[in-house]
């Protein structure tokens, strides 16, 4: 997630698509307020790229098959939910390449009325691995794939007693302002490609429970370098009684007056 503050009209709408550096931002609400010197300002919330997952839904019950390759399910869901021709699909979106990792499915399990984040997320919990959503600013092309992560928890703790995390908390991910509603006989709703954002009609959709933690910028561990998306580290967090090996499955970050950064843990 994001959340930026402007000072000029960014003449933005929902659904664009806002480059801040060398990231691909999704636009998700715009308002505009006053300050306390009468001063018009832009404040404007959305997701990252991979925020697209959460966009999608399982249309039927599907059902892990054991000892399938993990990395061609997902790439198969993936080529459902955004490639093939239909209202699904979004344009210039593309599979990255493989990676070719050889983990399979180790416990056969049936998901349903799930979102397509949720679904991929534990499929990968304990892998070590992640997935990345990806826009080419000079293509116009999104690519969508796995991403290789590292176990570092035993070299990159975040913890208050470091001064690197400034809370750490449960938090729920998942929900998502419907305009594709599936039911028994079929959907409800005729948005497509980028705008279409989909959930189940007569069926809640739970939500994920992970951590949210907000990291402190230091010198100790750079974003990109010591650590990335994908990656298990150690979260302690005295005031919810943690102190565990966690994965990072999403990176929210917010530009205003300051910059912040908040990291969603999950994993065993």
């Amino acid at each position: 997630r994001f959340s930026l503050t402007m000072r000029e009209n960014p003449n933005l709408q929902t659904d664009d698509l806002l480059l801040v550096g060398e990231h691909a931002l999704i636009v998700e609400d715009i308002y505009t307020y006053r300050d306390l010197k009468g001063t018009a300002k832009y404040n404007i919330k959305g997701c990252n790229l991979n925020g697209l997952l959460n966009r999608r839904v399982l249309v039927a019950k599907y059902t892990a098959p054991l000892n399938a390759n993990i990395e061609a399910e997902i790439r198969s869901m993936l080529q459902r939910a955004f490639v093939d021709p239909g209202v699904r699909k979004i344009d210039n979106f593309v599979l990255a390449d493989a990676l070719g990792v050889a983990q399979k499915v180790l416990v056969q399990k049936d998901y349903e009325n799930m979102r397509l984040s949720q679904v991929i997320g534990e499929m990968l919990d304990g892998t070590q691995l992640g997935y990345r959503v990806e826009f080419n600013s000079k293509t116009k092309q999104f690519t969508c794939g796995l991403v290789q992560g590292a176990d570092r928890s035993g070299e990159v703790v975040f913890s208050e007693r470091y001064r690197n995390l400034a809370y750490a908390e449960m938090n729920s991910i998942g929900s998502v302002e419907i305009n594709a509603a599936y039911n028994k006989d079929g959907v409800i709703g005729d948005a497509q490609g980028l705008n279409r954002r989909e959930g189940y009609a007569e069926k809640h959709v739970p939500a994920r429970l992970d951590i949210l933690g907000k990291i402190l910028p230091t010198e100790q561990y750079i974003y990109g370098e010591d650590w990335k998306l994908g990656d298990f580290v150690t979260v302690e967090d005295s005031s919810i009684r943690l102190k565990a090996k966690k994965q990072i499955l999403e990176i929210r970050e917010y530009f205003g007056r300051n910059y912040d950064m908040e990291v969603s843990f999950g994993g065993e």
